[in-house]
């Protein structure tokens, strides 16, 4: 199957999960293991960290009619971050990467 056709059917299944804002996708320092999504309600419910739908409202400011591939929720020695890949109007797919718990965005990079 081709790559972009694996994105867009994980597009298909992002969006369809994105009905609750615990529906993300959580890996604790790259491991592998998504056992951290628990973790990420918890700290968004306390006000650790910024919702995600607060996050997901800056990515579509930021590009306005770009699709959602993926979001995860990272934890790297105690700072949190989201990394959202976006697929945009020319094809490109791009990766946002925030800090989880001011929403400031810190980067944004192309993905291979």
């Amino acid at each position: 199957m081709p790559h972009y056709a694996r994105r867009v059917i994980l597009a298909f299944c992002v969006v369809a999960a994105l009905g609750v804002s615990s529906n993300i996708l959580a890996d604790d320092d790259d491991d592998g293991e998504d056992g951290d999504f628990e973790r990420a309600r918890k700290l968004s419910e306390s006000g650790q960290i910024v919702p995600l739908e607060k996050i997901l409202d800056t990515t579509r400011t930021v590009l306005p009619k770009g699709k959602i591939l993926e979001i995860e929720f990272k934890d790297r020695s105690g700072k949190y971050f989201y990394e959202i890949e976006v697929l945009d109007q020319a094809g490109t797919v791009k990766e946002l990467v925030f800090d989880a718990r001011s929403g400031r965005l810190l980067k944004t990079k192309l993905e291979d």
